[in-house]
């Protein structure tokens, strides 16, 4: 019974400390429109989720308290063969300093990426935004908040 509820608090921790989450081995995806250029290699490993980073203004919506954040416009594009989860909270901002910022204003911004399913081969944009004002650099987005991270450089 003890190794059972030891083999339990490690799981917890290890989940709530975002094991699998490191975006230090992920991919880095340049700035850009998402459109092919004709520049990608034919043979090139196909990145599964697609994410074009713009920076954008913040514009208050109906939750803003202030003008104290950062927002970034996003697009996502599900380039896997299944149904990909799309949430404001998989999202992180990463500012010039290297300082990570979760998405943690939701509603802030009038223009946030809705909360859906993608369908292979559909894409979503809208905005991400935290708190504070930095200059952003790249943006993380966490494959079902747990999962893969997929990492594009703020365009």
């Amino acid at each position: 019974m003890k190794r059972i509820a030891v083999i339990a608090f490690a799981v917890i921790i290890l989940a709530a400390t975002g094991c699998g989450t490191d975006e230090e081995g992920a991919q880095v995806q340049p700035s850009g429109s998402g459109k092919a250029t004709g520049s990608e290699k034919p043979n090139a490993k196909r990145i599964p989720v697609k994410l074009s980073v713009k920076k954008t203004t913040f514009h208050a919506g109906a939750l803003a308290e202030g003008d104290n954040y950062t927002s970034v416009r996003v697009t996502v594009t599900n380039r896997t063969g299944k149904v990909l989860d799309i949430n404001p909270l998989f999202f992180a901002i990463t500012d010039t300093s290297g300082t990570r910022h979760e998405a943690d204003a939701l509603g802030a911004d009038d223009r946030e990426i809705d909360t859906t399913k993608l369908q292979p081969n559909e894409k979503a944009t809208g905005t991400v935004t935290s708190s504070g004002t930095y200059t952003p650099s790249k943006v993380t987005f966490t494959k079902d908040g747990f999962g893969t991270a997929y990492v594009a450089e703020v365009g």
